[in-house]
């Protein structure tokens, strides 16, 4: 059905409106001015159970959006008074939390974005009370994920690691919610402390931070008019910057590098590295999650704060890198 739907609005020739754009203001006489509703972006705090094609994901902690809203049209009722009515149905994105706990449907969600080639699922997010039952939930259909958030990592940090996931749906609705929903009980988790970098040849054992960074996925919408509803397409997909802090101890071969391959112009792709960032388990020894990155280039390396006596912490740089590509393996789900 949505692949069918998707496949005649294309040849029907239907214009395209970029993810990011804002609807336009017309105030021409004789027609409708649009003015867009502002979408919410709180995050709810509670129980929630994200549901993929069928199969329950595991517990959000956080949730935001996801609901159907109106524009509101003005326009001229012939007698000098400005009139207002709602417009064509639009869809909120949905924006979640996610944690070690979840399920293998989701992880293989995100990987699949990542890696060039995304999904479409259908699904629900279901709103649990203090007994774990669905009072409600809210149903989407043909959705991507648009963005996925990596939190920062900082070995001085006993925060729970997150990611925070945007799901833009061709269509929501609400419902009510099922009596029991299936609930895996145990939840996993990691902590923004626990993490290993690698990078090409370069020493990075001494990393102290990584930045926390986005990916986004582009789309392209397409309008099913006066009726409602819409339906979206893949674009490009952009990779951000990686942002680090090491030590200043490792910082000579990372100075000899930035010299190489900015300073004297050897940076083809032959003089890229790759590497990986690696979630690791509270021992420090099991691999939870991984992020490959390839085609990457450091393009900035400087000093951001000075030794301190008093503490026994030296100095520290701060590193710049472009990344070409990330890949994404999930935790295990046994």
């Amino acid at each position: 059905m949505a692949s069918d739907r998707r496949t005649f609005l294309k040849t029907a020739g239907m214009a395209t409106a970029v993810a990011s754009a804002v609807p336009l203001a017309l105030s021409l006489p004789g027609r409708p001015t649009t003015v867009a509703a502002e979408e919410k972006r709180t995050y709810t705090g509670g129980r929630f159970l994200l549901e993929l094609n069928g199969v329950a994901a595991g517990i959000v902690p956080a949730l935001s959006g996801g609901y159907p809203y109106a524009e509101v049209i003005e326009f001229d009722s012939g007698d000098g008074l400005r009139k207002k009515r709602p417009g064509r149905t639009k869809y909120g994105n949905i924006t979640l939390r996610a944690h070690a706990g979840m399920g293998e449907p989701l992880w293989s969600w995100i990987s699949a974005m990542l890696s060039g080639k995304p999904l479409f699922k259908s699904g629900a997010v279901h709103n649990l009370d203090s007994s774990l039952t669905a009072t409600n939930m809210i149903e989407f259909e043909d959705a991507l994920i648009t963005e996925v958030t990596f939190p920062t990592l900082d070995g001085g940090s006993k925060e729970t690691a997150y990611l925070d996931i945007v799901i833009t749906p061709s269509v929501t609705s609400l419902k009510p919610g099922k009596a029991k929903p299936p609930i895996e009980k145990k939840q996993k988790q990691w902590l923004t402390s626990n993490f290993r970098l690698n990078i090409g040849s370069l020493p990075a054992s001494r990393v102290s931070k990584i930045d926390s960074f986005t990916i986004k996925q582009g789309f392209a919408e397409f309008d099913q008019g006066d009726g409602g509803g819409r339906s979206i397409e893949p674009t490009k997909i952009e990779f951000p910057n990686l942002s680090v802090t090491l030590s200043e101890l490792d910082g000579a071969p990372w100075f000899a590098y930035l010299d190489s391959f900015v300073v004297q112009g050897r940076n083809g792709t032959g003089d890229e590295v790759s590497g990986t960032i690696e979630y690791l388990s509270p021992d420090l020894k099991t691999v939870l999650a991984q992020i490959s990155l390839g085609g990457m280039g450091l393009f900035r390396l400087e000093h951001t704060s000075s030794s301190d006596a008093s503490t026994g912490k030296g100095r520290t740089l701060d590193a710049e890198l472009y990344v070409n590509t990330m890949q994404f393996s999930g935790p295990p789900t046994s």
